[in-house]
């Protein structure tokens, strides 16, 4: 029997923890220019100067940022679902929170004997196992969507925390994927987040070199470097370019 979960439903749980904080991000930044020199400035940074990105730069940066992703849009969603169902997969049939379903014996039958989720020869499985099933299934999935998204060079430990047994085992869940991920962000992972890369450029003043990464498209803005006059605070929004911007920190 097939479970029927809300199971990529877990993706949109960050959605709900910051949503209303982008007005707070918004408040206080200031974008201007002064003609004819180059320089950006929003809130405390400053865009010294522009450059087009070596090799070495967009490999760095595509790493980087891939990275990044995964730990915004991946790793905060599994976590808030892994948790939820760790409570019920500890739990036994009789306390747990779902209404078992209950199934009577055909007329004629000898017995009266009701049967409940988890009892021998019930249908359906107690919430427990269900639970321990789901989350086996989200920690090998997720595991694999890291594998992708970052070309195999980063895979967080999407540890289930439960065991596994011939009970989870014949429950199929299906997998989330790539694509659900990337859309299922955009409720919550800003669109451009921005990567430090080495500076291969020498501009005076300058502490941070930075590249943008677009999160829905999955690939970099461009192939341009941005040096500023400091690192911007990690997960702060600001503007580079008129895109609004996360930093990543390493």
């Amino acid at each position: 029997m097939k479970p029927l979960p809300a199971f990529t439903a877990f993706l949109l749980v960050p959605a709900i923890l910051v949503s209303g904080c982008s007005s707070l991000e918004q408040a206080g930044q200031m974008a201007a220019s002064k003609e004819g020199t180059g320089i950006q400035i929003f809130g405390a940074i400053v865009v010294l100067s522009k450059y087009k990105a070596s090799q070495n730069q967009i490999a760095i940066a595509e790493t980087k940022a891939r990275r990044a992703f995964v730990d915004l849009a991946l790793k905060p969603a599994y976590e808030a679902r892994a948790k939820k169902l760790r409570k019920v997969a500890a739990s036994s049939p009789a306390r747990s929170s779902s209404k078992p379903a209950v199934t009577r014996k055909p007329e004629g039958s000898s017995s009266n004997q009701v049967s409940r989720p988890g009892d021998v020869g019930s249908n359906q499985p107690d919430a427990s196992v269900q639970a321990r099933a789901e989350l086996a299934a989200i920690s090998t999935s997720c595991r694999e969507v890291a594998n992708q998204i970052t070309n195999g060079k980063y895979a967080p430990d999407f540890d289930a925390g439960v065991s596994s047994n011939s009970e989870t085992a014949a429950l199929d869940f299906p997998k989330v994927s790539e694509s659900q991920v990337i859309a299922s962000s955009a409720a919550y992972v800003p669109r451009y987040i921005a990567v430090s890369v080495p500076a291969e450029k020498a501009v005076p003043g300058s502490r941070a070199a930075v590249m943008l990464w677009d999160t829905q498209s999955s690939q970099l803005a461009s192939d341009t470097v941005y040096a500023l006059d400091r690192t911007p605070p990690s997960g702060k929004s600001s503007e580079i370019d008129d895109k609004k911007v996360q930093y990543a920190a390493e």
